[in-house]
């Protein structure tokens, strides 16, 4: 084991402290309750085939359903569902569920929050997202985001306290 994590810090560049330091925060941050909240490893092909396989008229059903999901994810991760919490989880699902896959970037000022969300899934997984995203906003704020959709990108703008 040693050897083999010997070769990775050196293939990634990093020192042998910095990758174990990178594994035990996955661990902190990610493993320890992916696991109990049952995610899976899936390949990306096989995943957008999936995507992919969800018929026209189900994927506001799936949105919608999703946000049930991450709903139950955010209280059973923070013990809340709150802005704060669901920014939190959106950073830790895009850094470690999606990889490369999925850029994220999370901007909050004064008075609103802008998420961005560039993906390589296409167009019906745009759509999902765009109805989870929703339903998680108007459940948690009461409020209709501003949402962008395109084949690729989904930007979801909505209004927050600096405090929240």
């Amino acid at each position: 084991m040693d050897e083999l994590l010997q070769d990775e810090a050196k293939q990634r560049k990093i020192s042998f402290n910095q990758l174990i330091s990178s594994i035990l925060n996955k661990y902190c941050e990610w493993d320890r309750f992916a696991q109990k909240l049952g995610f899976v490893s899936n390949s990306s092909i096989l995943y957008r085939q999936l995507v992919d396989l969800v018929p026209e008229d189900r994927v506001e059903e799936f949105g919608v359903n999703s946000a049930k999901i991450v709903k139950e994810q955010l209280f059973l991760w923070y013990k809340k569902v709150d802005v704060r919490s669901l920014l939190q989880y959106m950073n830790l699902i895009f850094k470690y569920c999606w990889g490369p896959l999925v850029q994220y970037d999370q901007r909050v000022d004064e008075k609103n929050c802008v998420l961005s969300i560039h993906h390589v899934f296409g167009r019906k997984w745009s759509k999902g997202i765009t109805y989870l995203m929703r339903e998680v906003i108007k459940d948690i704020l009461s409020i209709d985001p501003k949402i962008v959709t395109t084949e690729n990108m989904i930007a979801v703008t909505f209004p927050i306290a600096v405090g929240a």
